[in-house]
């Protein structure tokens, strides 16, 4: 609404059948509140800021090279979580072992700044509603390498979430994909 983009019907009925797929794998079938429910607010406000992340970012990157835009993204965000770490218990970095640097190297380069990179960068293609739906995989690569990485159960609510959201994002998308296909001229 903020940028003026008009979602359509499926796109909407789309998020929400998603929406409903990740309620189901994050809560696991049970709509109760307990103590797990302050995670489930720290995780519908990380949503909520991610979409102000996204129509600031493309209203942004329209004056901007996504490169630019994500440079200063990363600069003010190290600057701002600076005084939370310097205050906070942590470990020294003299005491990180050659694993503690590989890993958090990989996560600052392939999680960080090549994911929001390739984000920011489908952003001057696609418009803020349908770049946003990817926020959907998140939960389902999780979901899916918890399983297979770390053993996590895979629950009957999972498997539906799952379907939910993978039904979800393709009712979200389905015309646009159809209508982009038939735009593109075909050899003969």
């Amino acid at each position: 609404m903020i940028l003026g983009e008009k979602p359509s019907k499926d796109k909407v009925i789309g998020a929400v059948i998603a929406f409903i797929g990740l309620a189901l794998i994050t809560t696991n079938g049970r709509f109760e509140l307990s103590a797990q429910f302050k995670g489930d607010i720290i995780a519908l406000t990380s949503a909520f800021f991610w979409a102000l992340y996204t129509v600031m970012d493309k209203k942004i990157s329209e004056k901007y090279s996504a490169l630019t835009v994500l440079s200063y993204v990363f600069l003010f965000a190290s600057l701002e979580f600076m005084p939370f770490y310097l205050m906070s218990p942590h470990t020294s970095l003299l005491e990180f072992t050659p694993i503690t640097w590989v890993s958090l190297g990989f996560l600052t380069i392939c999680c960080s700044m090549i994911a929001f990179l390739v984000y920011n960068l489908s952003l001057d293609k696609l418009s803020a509603s349908t770049a946003a739906m990817t926020i959907y995989i998140t939960p389902l690569s999780g979901v899916f390498l918890g399983a297979i990485l770390l053993g996590e159960s895979f629950t009957v609510y999972t498997l539906l979430g799952s379907i939910l959201i993978i039904g979800g994002l393709y009712k979200a998308e389905s015309k646009s994909i159809s209508t982009s296909r038939q735009s593109v001229p075909l050899d003969t």
